[in-house]
């Protein structure tokens, strides 16, 4: 039986926390706990009702394992991208969109791990503050408000340690109530946007860690490095980028093996077709899954500008203002000629009815708590999981 990150948790959670616990945050004792016991029956259960076996006189009422719902769980997380993908499609504008990403040099990533929560909301606000500050220069856009989205990302193919933000924007904004587009296929300098966002990340945190030792000047004045592509009307970044958005370090297709305190999963390096194995002892395997656990209530996921929920800018408006902005080039152009990009159905992951086959409609958790991963060691070096 191949095994899941569930079952690493659950053999060997207890001994790493063991060893490790006393300078973990509570944030990784407790996703380590969570995904021990998601679909096992330790967190209790759920019910679900089914209205064809009711119309048909069977038993309508089914039960499940509870699943933890956590975030970092590769098995709670699977069924949100497409829906996220289609949600943000509907907010797609008929411009020319662009992909930025802002990284963090090799040489401040171990300060921005030991620091992750005012470093990624640092990493944020540096982001939005360069895409600001370059679209509002009239050399290259003269607009404010600008829209984006920005998603946070920390973890490389292996599961190695690589924050950075990617993010997804218009090519314009709004100015006095019209549509300024930046020109075809350029947005800003990749250089001033590294300038920008190197600045403003370097005065936050000295702004903001005013108790911390920061790592010397020097560091900071390394090349941070940026990327810019045109991406035409966003709908493939945007497929793109949800594989992200919800996917965990590792998913448990990855995993091959578990044997002898050795686990065993697949990947692929940039450019490269074929997976790849790597083979790391089982508390290397925890410590890299665990560095990518995001402090607990922390977005990646940020809209800025029109794109915010705060904002009082309607998403017609800008449709409507860009769309005019095009009329000297397409004159019988209308607002209603305009439509959505379509995307392919978002595949269907609801629980089916184990009698009919039909969809399940939930009713109600019966929750329990499970006793903490430490009290259950012996239990668990013994246990075989089933899932």
């Amino acid at each position: 039986m191949v095994p899941t990150l569930g079952d690493v948790c659950a053999k060997y959670g207890a001994a790493y926390i063991d060893r490790y616990g006393h300078r973990m945050p509570t944030e990784h004792r407790r996703v380590l706990q969570l995904i021990a016991d998601c679909g096992t029956g330790r967190l209790g259960s759920a019910s679900y009702r089914c209205a064809q076996c009711s119309a048909d006189g069977r038993n309508a009422v089914h039960h499940t394992n509870a699943s933890c719902g956590n975030r970092h769980c590769p098995g709670c997380q699977t069924a949100n991208n497409g829906e996220w993908c289609v949600k943000q499609t509907k907010k797609l504008l008929p411009c020319e969109y662009f992909f930025v990403t802002f990284t963090i040099p090799a040489e401040l990533r171990s300060f921005v791990r030991s620091n992750q929560e005012v470093c990624y909301r640092a990493m944020f606000d540096a982001a939005g503050f360069a895409l600001k500050t370059a679209l509002a220069n009239p050399k290259f856009c003269g607009a404010d408000p600008v829209g984006f989205t920005s998603v946070l990302h920390t973890f490389g193919r292996d599961m190695n340690y690589h924050p950075h933000v990617h993010v997804i924007v218009p090519g314009g904004g709004m100015s006095g109530g019209a549509w300024k587009s930046t020109r075809p296929g350029f947005l800003a300098p990749v250089k001033l946007l590294s300038i920008l966002f190197r600045t403003e990340f370097e005065r936050l945190l000295r702004e903001q860690l005013t108790d911390v030792v920061l790592p010397p000047a020097r560091e900071f004045r390394r090349e941070f490095v940026s990327d810019v592509e045109a991406v035409g009307d966003g709908v493939t970044t945007l497929k793109y980028l949800s594989r992200y958005v919800f996917r965990t370090a590792i998913t448990n297709d990855r995993i091959v093996s578990m044997i002898n305190g050795q686990v065993t999963f697949s990947y692929r390096r940039s450019g490269e077709q074929r997976d790849r194995l790597m083979t790391l002892p089982v508390f290397e395997f925890l410590r890299r899954f665990l560095q990518h656990v995001l402090p607990r209530r922390l977005q990646k996921i940020r809209h800025y500008g029109f794109l915010s929920r705060r904002s009082n800018i309607d998403l017609d408006d800008v449709r409507a203002a860009i769309l005019y902005s095009l009329r000297d080039v397409e004159p019988d152009l209308e607002l209603e000629t305009w439509t959505i990009p379509p995307l392919r159905p978002v595949e269907d992951h609801g629980l089916r009815c184990p009698s009919c086959g039909g969809r399940l409609i939930f009713q109600a958790f019966h929750r329990i708590r499970p006793p903490p991963l430490t009290q259950r060691a012996s239990f668990f070096s013994s246990l075989t999981i089933r899932r």
